[in-house]
Order: structure tokens, then C-alpha cells, then sequence
């Protein structure tokens, strides 16, 4: 991985340089040039300034001239490299023909000077010695008697010989073999899929988890196939219950291949059945029965997550193998415990929240290693954190739950996202939050929300063009998952661009019309553009379907700035006899002050939720309705505080 993919940033045809740069250092030297113990001592490697060892090294026979290419092609910076792969392939060229010459070259001397210690070859290497002639009688006596000749000569019996030569084929069929591949008219290849949810033929809603379980563990296993796209969980579930055309279904969610299944449970016997359609020309890749014991659902699992790798002829490492069929627990009780917590945690509300954590408090006693559980029961923490819960009640309950899975498992990208946005959202670490997204990112390029909480990370922290790039890798992921098509609006509102952000809103809208965050969002926008009227009936909206604090919030903001504010204060008296009940983020009460004008108000609620550490605070550097307070003192102080970056 370059340094540039490591970052996150875009990344060209210069990357793929610089990756085959690292075959080649590897094929030569017998090991990677940048190393460590695992997947961060590596990353580190590869973004610190340190160059890889030389490779003479490690291979005393490796030309000079081959070490000046491979360091061009692993330079840290981009620009240094080879611009384009010619000029690569032009130096390996150059240099097969300057080792034939020296070959050439050898062979035409006398023979009375070769294996003399007066005869020098030219060597490439720059380090060219006097050869001395064996002894009488040595096992050497047949030996070429130049380096050079020698690896040529003996090019089976010598690794760098060996290397070069393959590194010229690569390169020279290496596009021809592309070509082929990708546009034979008798191969098609398949890089993206949608795992439909698997019908509960069971008809029994008490196994219902099962069904889901089985559907949301092949898209997390699926989700680590190199190259291939995989529709996350959110956007398939939308399809829950019903029969779609596969075709319209493929066209929306923009795949080639969908995988459908039903599970039935009898007994302690489990019947799945999965088949794999290529949407494309409506074809059956794949498809397969299985009745089985219901503590063999690991196995079925892990045996169809191997066929559809087999079908969309998806080659692995056995690293990637292990990825794919990955089990983090063989405890099937705490399995299915994990997934009727799941169940509950994606039914997204304060009450299923709750539900969900006794779950996976079981699943966690019958195995203490579990880390599947310890990140779900994270996440669920995390989120009921200025929703059910003061922020300092709940996150040190989810830092503990995300790092007791990743001392376990540190690869494990449900933990590592739910710790990125506990850093930025709560320990305000800004620098270390946002490389942890990347690292994320990294990881897996398949994890939408990854992609969706970076794009708040970098919206919010004053970059909202890039939250808007990321959130949109994020919609690719999960097309039709409610909060993130929504969300796609947000950088548009932070950066001012408020007609692009009711452009969005209003698509979201037409999508979802039971959700209320569409609404709100639609009708902050409309406030922010001086549309008071129409602004005030979405938010009306939205506090009829969910009057949480936030709608209030944002509805008294908006009766304020319009100059109602006798119901302002109705609004904000109801927030204030909220919080005597329940817990309710006194930024809200703040943002209600701030449309009022009342400044020194809205600065004591800013400063309690600074004390309560709410998450809601990493808003103000680019929330609109915070531009009102910019110039006072008190303002950049809060700023100062939080640490956002300048």
C-alpha cells in the first residue's frame, strides 16, 4: 500500500508503481522493504520518512543499477516517482541488455583471461572485484568466472537472476493478460454484489434474528473480498419481507450479482438454501442446500462464503482466505446471543439500545474472547451517549468495551470506527482520529461506515468538500441505507452551500417519507437560506414524527430567527422540563439561546455541555447557527478548549 492509499487520499496509476516496486524489493531481497509486527508497525513504515534497507543487503549480486529503480519506485512521494509504467519498463529493459552485454562481453575475452584475477567485468553493481581462480581440485572449478555470467548461466539456481527476469515478464504481459481477462467475451467479471436478507421460512419471529444473522455475517465475510464491492447491511435490510425484480433491485443498488437465501429451523436442524444471480443476463452463478445441525452453522457459513468467492472467481491469498471465513467465536450459544443483540442494535431506538446489551452482556460470560460482542456492546454505548445518556456515563463504558476487542483482534474494523469517532467526538483527539478513519479505511475499503463517520470527521474539522467525496463513497456502499443518504446533505449545509444541501434533503426525502432526520435536515437548510416559513413547516414535521431534543432544538432555533419567540420559549421551556425526566444535551438549550440573540445564555449552556464533554460540541467551528457568537471572546476560548485543529 502506498503511502498516499494509506492516507486516504486519491489515489493513480503512480500507487500501482510503487506497489510493484515492493514485489520486485521482495522477489530480491527474500523479504518486504517496509516491515513490522502487524498491520500498524507496517502502515507506520510505510508513512514515516524512513527509505527501505539497500538491497545489496540482502542479495550481494544485485546491481546498482536495479537498486536506483526500485528506490524510484518507492519513493514516499509521489512526484519522485516513475511518472508512468513505460519508463519503468524501459529501465528494466535497459538494464536485461546491459547484463547480456557484460555477458557478451565476457565470453568474447581470450580464455586464457578468464577466471584470472586480471580480468574485471563491468559490473553493473559498481562493485566489481577481482576474480581469483579456484583451487586445484574445488567444487567451484566449473563456476563461470564472472558474477554476472554466473547468474545468468545458473538463472534456475539463482534468486535474483530470477527475479529480474520475472520482473521483465510481469511487466511486459502483465496488460496483455489484463486485456484478456477483463474483456474476453466468454469471461464476465463480477465486482460488486448485494447479500439480500435470507427469508425466515420458519415463520417464527422468535428465530428471526437468525435469519438476519446469517445475512449480516456473509456481508461482513463478502466485505473482505479484494476488489469486489459489497452493499452494506443497512441498504439490503431496506428490502426486508418483500420480493423485488432482481433486475430493478441490481439497477438501484448498482450490482452485478445478488445472493439470496432462506433459512428454516426445526428442531435443532438448520435447511439453508443460497443462490448467486448474475443480474446482468439473468443467470445462476451458484446455488447450494444445506441441511445441517444447527451448532454446524459456522461451517455452513464459512462453506458459502467460499463458493460465492469460487463463483465471482475472486482469487485469494490464504491470508484473505482466513479473513473471509474468519469465525470469532465457536461458541453457538454466544453466537446466537450476539445476534439477537444485533437484531435489537439495529432496530436503531433508546429502547431497542437498551434491549441489546443484555444480549451481548451473555454472549460476552460464555465467551470472554468474544470480540464481536465487546464492539457491539461498544457501539451501543456509544450510541446512546447524548441520546439516553450524559456523554461521561456512556463513553467510558464503550472505550472500555472497543479496546477490550481490539487487544484481542486490533484488525477488527467495527471496533477500531466505534474508538476513531469516541476520539473525535468525545476525547476531542482530532490528529489521532482522523488517521485511525484512515487506518480504518484501510483495512477495509468495503466499510461503509467507516466512510460515513469520516465524512462528518472531516466535514465538521473545516474540510466539507472532502466529507461530501467521502460520504458519497459511503452512499456506493450502502446506497439505500436512510441515515447516510440523508447525511450526503450535511457537508453541503457546512459549507453555506445550502441549495445543493435541500437538493439532497428533498432526494432523501422522496426515499424515505417515514423518516424524520430528512425533514430536519431539509428544514435546517431552508432557515439557514432566509426561508423561514417553509423551513418552519419541515421541522414541524419532524418534531410530530420524533420530538426529541434535537428537533426541538433546531424548531426553537428557527421560531427565534424568524421572530417568534414567545413559542422559542415554549420550545425551550419544554427542553428544560424534559431534562428534569431524562437526559437532554444542553446544547440544545443553546442553540435555542442563539437564535433568540441572547448571548450570555446561550454561552452558560455552551459551557455546561462543554463540562458534560457532548458530543454535539464538535459542531460549532462550522455550524451556521453559531456564526452569530464567532466574534465574541467566549467563542474562541470554547474553540481554543475543544483543540479543534486551526
Amino acid at each position: 500500500m502506498s503511502p498516499e492509499q494509506a492516507r486516504g487520499m486519491a489515489v493513480d496509476a503512480r500507487t500501482d508503481i510503487f506497489s510493484l516496486g515492493v514485489l520486485i524489493y521482495e522477489m530480491v531481497a527474500g523479504r518486504l522493504p517496509f516491515e513490522g509486527s502487524n498491520t500498524n508497525e507496517i502502515l507506520a513504515s510505510i508513512l514515516s520518512d524512513k527509505e527501505p534497507q539497500p538491497l545489496v543487503r540482502y542479495s550481494r549480486e544485485a546491481p546498482a543499477e536495479l537498486e536506483r529503480i526500485v528506490a524510484k519506485a518507492l519513493r514516499k512521494n509521489r512526484d519522485e516517482r516513475y511518472q508512468t509504467i513505460k519508463d519503468l519498463l524501459l529501465d528494466l529493459k535497459s538494464l536485461k541488455q546491459r547484463l547480456e552485454f557484460e555477458i557478451e562481453l565476457e565470453r568474447s575475452a581470450p580464455a586464457s583471461e578468464r577466471g584470472t584475477e586480471e580480468f574485471r567485468a563491468p559490473s553493473l553493481s559498481g562493485r566489481s572485484q577481482a576474480k581469483t581462480s579456484p583451487a586445484e581440485g574445488s567444487t567451484l572449478s566449473t563456476r563461470p568466472a564472472s558474477s554476472v555470467e554466473y547468474l545468468i548461466t545458473e538463472i534456475k539456481q539463482r534468486k535474483f537472476a530470477t527475479a529480474l527476469v520475472l520482473s521483465v515478464f510481469l511487466l511486459a504481459i502483465g496488460s496483455g493478460y489484463w486485456f484478456l481477462i477483463r474483456h474476453s467475451s466468454n469471461v464476465t467479471t463480477i465486482d460488486s454484489i448485494a447479500v439480500m436478507p435470507f427469508e425466515n421460512v420458519t415463520h417464527d419471529q422468535n428465530v428471526e434474528y437468525l435469519s438476519d444473522g446469517v445475512t449480516e455475517s456473509l456481508i461482513n465475510s463478502l466485505s473482505e473480498l479484494p476488489h469486489i464491492k459489497v452493499i452494506a447491511r443497512n441498504s439490503v435490510f431496506s428490502y426486508k419481507n418483500q420480493t423485488p425484480n432482481l433486475q430493478q433491485l441490481a439497477q438501484r443498488l448498482n450490482v452485478q450479482a445478488v445472493l439470496t437465501g432462506r433459512v428454516l429451523m426445526q428442531g435443532d436442524t438448520l435447511d439453508i438454501r443460497a443462490e448467486l444471480t448474475d443480474v446482468q443476463n439473468n443467470t445462476q452463478l451458484w446455488g447450494d442446500h444445506y441441511i445441517r445441525k444447527a451448532a454446524d452453522i459456522f461451517a455452513v457459513q464459512d462453506e458459502i462464503a467460499r463458493q460465492v468467492t469460487d463463483a465471482l472467481r475472486v482469487r485469494l491469498t490464504g491470508g484473505q482466505q482466513e479473513q473471509v471465513t474468519k469465525r470469532y467465536t465457536q461458541n453457538t450459544e454466544a453466537y446466537q446471543l450476539y445476534l439477537q443483540g444485533r437484531y435489537y442494535m439495529n432496530a436503531f431506538s433508546e429502547e431497542n439500545l437498551r434491549r441489546a446489551v443484555p444480549f451481548f452482556d451473555q454472549a460476552i460470560a460464555l465467551d470472554p474472547r468474544y470480540t464481536l460482542a465487546y464492539a457491539a456492546r461498544g457501539e451501543c454505548f456509544f450510541d446512546m451517549g447524548d441520546l439516553s445518556l450524559p456523554m461521561k456515563e456512556a463513553i467510558p463504558k464503550a472505550k472500555q468495551d472497543v479496546e477490550a476487542a481490539l487487544t484481542i483482534d486490533n484488525k477488527l474494523v467495527e471496533a477500531r470506527t466505534t474508538l476513531a469517532n469516541i476520539e473525535f467526538q468525545y476525547d476531542w483527539n482530532f490528529a489521532r482520529a482522523g488517521e485511525d478513519f484512515k487506518q480504518v479505511i484501510a483495512l477495509n475499503p468495503n466499510y461503509a461506515e467507516a466512510h460515513h463517520q469520516y465524512s462528518y470527521y472531516l466535514a465538521l474539522t473545516g474540510k466539507p468538500m472532502d466529507g461530501v467525496a467521502e460520504m458519497k463513497l459511503a452512499q456506493q456502499l450502502d446506497p439505500v441505507n436512510p441515515p447516510i443518504v440523508v447525511d450526503v446533505c450535511l457537508p453541503y449545509y457546512i459549507a453555506r452551500q445550502f441549495d445543493q444541501s435541500v437538493a439532497q434533503a428533498r432526494k432523501a426525502l422522496e426515499m424515505f417519507p417515514n423518516f424524520f432526520v430528512p425533514y430536519m435536515a431539509l428544514g435546517a437548510a431552508l432557515v439557514e437560506k432566509g426561508d423561514y416559513s417553509t423551513g418552519i413547516a419541515e421541522l414541524e414535521k419532524a418534531k410530530a414524527m420524533e420530538p426529541t431534543p434535537l428537533v426541538i432544538g433546531q424548531l426553537g432555533y428557527a421560531y427565534a430567527k424568524s421572530g417568534r419567540k414567545d413559542e422559542a420559549r415554549k420550545l425551550l421551556a419544554e427542553l428544560k422540563e424534559q431534562s428534569k425526566r431524562r437526559y437532554v444535551a444542553s446544547y440544545w438549550i443553546a442553540v435555542i439561546y442563539v437564535g433568540l440573540n441572547e448571548k450570555d445564555e446561550a454561552f452558560a449552556s455552551l459551557e455546561k455541555a462543554y463540562q458534560e464533554h457532548s458530543w454535539w460540541l464538535v459542531w460549532i467551528k462550522m455550524e451556521p447557527k453559531m456564526d452569530g457568537l464567532r466574534s465574541d471572546p467566549r467563542f474562541t476560548d470554547l474553540m481554543r478548549r475543544i483543540g479543534f485543529p486551526q
